[in-house]
Parts: C-alpha cells; structure tokens; sequence
C-alpha cells in the first residue's frame, strides 16, 4: 500500500503554495518601496520590472505568472493603487495623485477669485 500523498506533499512543499506566496511578498516589498521613492521624488506614477521567472518546482513559470501576478495585482487594488501592466511586463503603479474633477476646479476657481483684491 502507498503510503504517500499528493496532497499532502503539496500542502508540505516549500516549493509550490509556499514559493508562490515567498514571490507575492517579495514583489510586494519591491513595489512598496518603489512607490515610496516615487512619492519622495514628487511623482504619482511608478514603473517597475516585475520578475518573469519564479523557478518553482511543481510548478511552470506560466502557472506561477498567473497565481502571483492575480494576487499581487488584487491585493495592491484593494489597498487603493491601480495598476496597468505593458507587454515588456513593466507594471505601471499609481492612484496617490489627488485629482481634482472638473466641476471641482471650477468652484475652486471660482473660490479663489472671490478673494482677489480689487485695485
């Protein structure tokens, strides 16, 4: 009788789920550090080179693109960023610019002129 498990080696392996969330996190700690450069440097975007190439055993670098990027990009979405990804797999960050829409402005103009000094 086999007494191994697929699973259960699986659920063991520093290699597969484990080396998936390893990546994630070091990905997420490149890109927190860069937007905190960007932000110190006065810009509201961020490009960064995202790795390709996880070697994972168990799993194809395709399949481990898919699970990291997925998480990655979900968990810096729902912390407020967005993120735009060019075919070079530069990931384009941003969302800390304050944007001001058009009616906005107006009333903004409009505020300000209010308190212009009449000669």
């Amino acid at each position: 009788m086999l007494k191994i498990n697929a699973n259960k080696i699986r659920a063991k392996s520093v290699t597969g789920v484990a080396g998936i969330n390893k990546h994630r996190q070091e990905i997420l700690l490149m890109i927190e550090q860069d937007v905190q450069d960007a932000v110190k440097a006065g810009n509201s975007t961020c490009d960064i080179q995202i790795p390709t190439v996880f070697n994972i055993m168990g799993v194809t670098d395709e399949d481990a693109q898919l699970l990291i990027y997925s998480a990655t990009i979900t968990e810096l979405e729902s912390k407020g960023f967005r993120v735009q990804i060019s075919s070079n797999n530069i990931w384009t960050i941003s969302g800390w610019d304050i944007n001001i829409d058009a009616q906005h402005r107006n009333e903004l103009y409009t505020f300000l002129a209010s308190r212009l000094k009449k000669n």
